[in-house]
């Protein structure tokens, strides 16, 4: 484990030295464990000019000190020992002035040795030491005696062949020979202050003017006028900015209501207010609206009686629920508390009619009506009655009625505006349906039914649903599922949805909170459909069987949020389920999100299918109403999903299955194939990414069966490119998440197993980092943590608490990285060991 920042950095390699003597071959293995200083971000060098320099600094019986005294990194030495030849590369460049250990097995003592360390460009240093001078303990002596016992061009300095630059020349451009021609003599880069021209100013902002003057950059903004002949954004568009067109002129962006990447809360207040939304477990927005961890209930729980076709109405001012239901084509009705206690049932029409498909509803006065069709020899009709207290009820009213053809079946009936209304389906023929809406002031007369069914389409299966607004919404049947929505009291009907594939009737209701959401059978699995603005419908698949026959059951929510299903299994069953978690309902884990420079949200999160997991993208321009979930190839993640926008506004995926991969979208919209880029020892889990503030990407991920790993590139998609892995932390440590604040600090929070805790590390090269501590507190079972920080440079972390009796989604703050606040409890209802708490700063 390094801990803390060293000065040098170990890296270890593996020599093979053949050394053939004259009477004899034998082998000898000598590990070579380089240690350098590097500069971050630093290129490698494939070559070595002429003013490269290396200088064998000391020696000892298992290792030599070396420094670069030259003005290239150096990637490729040549070590003699003993005059054995041994060529290898750096696995991290030698920048200038820095200085690197090479290891080696232990010399043997009371022998003559000599270690030599040349460049390609033919600079070479030379250490000797004599028989007399080398013991273990003492270690292995001078080397020269005098410049003669030295190479070419070098010089006897303090007993040590040293390569010193003369002069300026020597170093090459850029550089300067400090000390020239002693026995510290190097070359250093000369660092010109300040800019020397308006190039070197250049702020990547097409909005302002990039001035040098007196050695400093100034960024004024340009005035209406100075930058003519922009349309729309196009002209006005900058590397990560966008400035708005006014007049044919680019201007400012603060103001026009959008908070763009390079404005915050104190820049432009009018749009950044300073709020941080936070995304919970798959698809992101819905746990941030929904409950976190639904699940389904009672899969056999019996109801007590027997039954089908049930319908439910909920009297939410007396707390009772009505549930009608149809048994031995009787029509009964029963009542109950919100615990299920069900009274005896009481017969609203006898069973030698041929009863079926009831619906329920209760008006503002109490008064509750019931619909049903009814195929007695003779009627093929649409029929009503109502009860004050579910127990006398009016004689049968007359809706409508065939004594042939056509055949009316699936009535839904509400309560309107104006008074009530009903949708049935109209049956004429084999396969010729037809979705119908009738309407009446009292409930008594009813008029003519009309038919609300597009152009060219059939339907079956229809059920109604009105909303507090008076809205009425019409779904059927045909090919697909179809949601149709009239807002004149069923005058007129406009399809709304028209893409969602429905084996079974959809019923729809208002949640508490104002949403509508639906729930149909698609074959194998339910479908959950929500509309939060009540125009805009999404369409999930749950992922699982909820075991009951798909053409009968009910659906609706308790006061208490939860969402309860009664469906008719060889007998009426009930389910429950603690909240519309659309999310988890989906079984979507692994989710995350990004938000563009022009405010757009875009989701990805992984999808079962029947095969293999999936990953999907959506986006939103407001986090609330997203787009229709598209798949993004077919790969398989493993674990968390990384996403992120780099500096030129790229968004990029990095995720595991059999090794880290990644892929991206200039666009942010049409993603390419993806590039792998990294094994694990065995399994590589939660790959997380940044592109940092010097362009370079930095990595890091769980090694399953090692530790915390992170790695860096220049080149995110080239495998050859990524440095090669340092070790964060032991296998104790996982689930990490990585940033880099405004003093260029990495800090990387992780999950520690061993104390149930969330943990932090930093570094200021992404290549050393200090020795995780464990920051929340001892009675919370830290899962996926992730820090952030904020406008005004404190960090936040933000976990979910597993533990049973105080769990939540909690959040801790510090304004320096090291001490951390108590926690503060954000929602009482994790997400279950999900990942997927993730966030933005507006």
């Amino acid at each position: 484990m390094r801990k803390a920042i060293t000065p040098i950095i170990a890296t270890t390699l593996l020599v093979l030295i053949t050394i053939v003597a004259t009477s004899a071959a034998f082998f000898w293995v000598t590990a070579i464990q380089t240690s350098m200083q590097e500069s971050a971000g630093s290129a490698i060098l494939g070559s070595v000019s002429g003013c490269s320099r290396i200088n064998l600094i000391s020696m000892m019986g298992d290792k030599v000190i070396v420094q670069n005294t030259g003005c290239d990194d150096v990637t490729n030495v040549t070590l003699l020992i003993d005059g054995v030849l041994t060529s290898y590369g750096l696995s991290t460049p030698l920048s200038p002035g820095g200085s690197a250990i090479i290891s080696f097995s232990n010399l043997l003592a009371g022998m003559d040795h000599c270690v030599k360390v040349l460049l390609s460009n033919g600079g070479e240093s030379q250490l000797c030491s004599s028989a007399s001078r080398n013991t273990l303990d003492a270690g292995y002596g001078y080397g020269c005696l005098n410049s003669s016992e030295c190479g070419s061009g070098e010089s006897c300095c303090n007993h040590v062949c040293f390569n010193p630059c003369d002069n300026d020349t020597e170093c090459g451009s850029g550089f300067s020979c400090i000390n020239p021609g002693s026995c510290t003599a190097y070359c250093e880069e000369i660092i010109i202050p300040g800019c020397t021209n308006n190039s070197e100013c250049d702020d990547s902002n097409v909005c302002t003017n990039d001035l040098c003057g007196g050695g400093s950059c100034t960024h004024p903004s340009f005035a209406n006028g100075q930058r003519t002949g922009c349309t729309g954004t196009t002209g006005c568009a900058g590397t990560g900015r966008i400035c708005s067109c006014m007049s044919g002129n680019c201007s400012n962006t603060c103001g026009d209501g959008v908070c763009q990447t390079w404005e915050n809360s104190g820049t432009c207040s009018n749009d950044c207010i300073l709020t941080k939304g936070i995304l919970f477990n798959v698809g992101g927005y819905f746990q941030k609206l929904y409950s976190y961890n639904s699940h389904w209930d009672g899969y056999n729980s019996w109801i007590g009686f027997s039954g089908f076709q049930p319908d439910v109405v909920v009297d939410k001012n007396n707390n009772i629920l009505y549930l009608v239901y149809i048994d031995s084509s009787a029509l009964m009705i029963r009542n109950a508390t919100f615990t299920m206690d069900w009274s005896d049932p009481v017969e609203i029409v006898e069973s030698a009619r041929q009863t079926t498909e009831p619906s329920i509803t209760i008006d503002d006065n109490g008064e509750i009506w019931v619909a049903y069709s009814d195929h007695e020899s003779g009627s093929n009709g649409i029929y009503v009655k109502h009860s004050s207290d579910g127990i006398t009820w009016s004689s049968e009213i007359t809706v409508v009625n065939d004594s042939s053809n056509p055949m009316y079946d699936y009535p839904s009936i509400v309560q309107t505006r104006t008074g009530y209304g009903i949708v049935m389906t109209k049956t004429t023929g084999m396969m010729d349906y037809t979705a119908m809406w009738t309407s009446s002031s009292d409930g008594l007369t009813w008029n003519t039914p009309e038919e609300i069914t597009p152009i060219g389409m059939g339907s079956k299966d229809t059920d109604l649903l009105a909303d507090d607004e008076g809205n009425l919404y019409a779904t059927f049947i045909d090919t697909t599922g179809i949601i149709r929505k009239s807002i004149d009291n069923g005058t007129t009907w406009t399809t709304i949805s028209d893409d969602s594939m429905r084996w079974s009737q959809m019923y729809l209701i208002q949640s508490n909170d104002g949403k509508i959401v639906g729930l149909s059978h698609d074959g194998m699995y339910p479908k959950l459909y929500y509309s939060l603005d009540k125009t805009n419908f999404q369409t999930y698949d749950l992922g699982y069987s909820l075991v009951f026959n798909p053409s009968d059951f009910t659906f609706f929510q308790l006061p208490n949020d939860d969402y309860v299903a009664i469906a008719d299994n060889a007998g009426l069953v009930i389910i429950y389920m603690d909240g519309l978690g659309f999310a988890n309902g989906m079984d979507s884990d692994y989710s995350n999100w990004v938000r563009d420079n022009t405010g757009v949200i875009h989701t990805i999160y992984s999808y079962p299918s029947m095969m293999a997991n999936e990953i999907r993208y959506t986006n939103s321009t407001d986090g609330l109403i997203f787009s229709t979930p598209i798949t993004l190839n077919n790969y398989s993640p493993n674990s968390n999903i990384g996403y992120f926008i780099d500096n030129s506004d790229v968004c990029h995926i990095v995720f595991s299955d059999s090794s880290i991969k990644i892929f991206n979208a200039t666009d942010c919209y049409n993603y390419g194939a993806a590039e792998s880029i990294m094994s694990c020892s065995m399994t590589c889990k939660d790959p997380v990414m940044i592109q940092d503030n010097s362009n370079k990407y930095v990595m890091a991920y769980f090694d399953d069966m090692t530790a915390i790993k992170v790695s860096y590139a220049t080149n995110p998609y080239d495998a050859g490119n990524w440095s090669a892995p340092v070790s964060i932390s032991d296998w104790s440590h996982y689930e990490p998440h990585l940033i880099q604040d405004n003093n260029n600090v990495y800090w990387l929070v992780m999950r520690n197993s061993m104390t149930s805790l969330c943990a932090i590390s930093n570094s200021t090269d992404a290549f050393t980092w200090s020795e995780p501590v464990d920051i929340s507190t001892s009675s919370t079972i830290c899962s996926y943590p992730v820090i952030f920080q904020d406008d005004a440079h404190n960090y936040h972390i933000i976990y979910n608490d597993l533990d049973m009796m105080t769990g939540g989604i909690k959040e801790i703050t510090s304004n320096d990285g090291i001490t951390w606040s108590s926690a503060e409890q954000i929602n009482t209802n994790p997400p279950q060991n999900k990942n997927g708490i993730f966030y933005y700063v507006k």
